[in-house]
């Protein structure tokens, strides 16, 4: 499935890593400096010149999209339970410590 990420950018919803809350994001020091690197690579798209309400992680991009995070889950098909659960290797996510296959509740 394919997922709309606006300004007519889609993704597979297959290749998704994380949907993240952008604020979340802002607030976190490793996530910021997670994002400087991504900046400096190249590895990040800005979807759009609106204020930019969710990052969508890929293994090989940053997407930053106007859409909410809670709206993205629901056009990737994502159950409550796939919401919380993050592929990532190492991230902070609202503060919580993320390793590899680690569910974290209410996040």
């Amino acid at each position: 499935m394919y997922v709309h990420l606006g300004e007519g950018i889609i993704v597979d919803s297959g290749e998704m890593i994380a949907v993240l809350d952008f604020e979340a994001v802002q607030k976190s020091e490793v996530n910021r400096l997670l994002f400087s690197d991504a900046q400096a690579s190249g590895n990040w798209i800005k979807v759009g010149e609106q204020p930019f309400k969710s990052v969508i992680l890929t293994e090989t991009k940053w997407y930053f999209s106007p859409f909410s995070s809670g709206t993205l889950k629901k056009r990737a098909g994502l159950s409550p339970s796939a919401m919380n659960f993050y592929k990532c290797h190492g991230l902070e996510i609202q503060g919580h410590y993320v390793s590899d296959d680690t569910k974290l509740g209410g996040v």
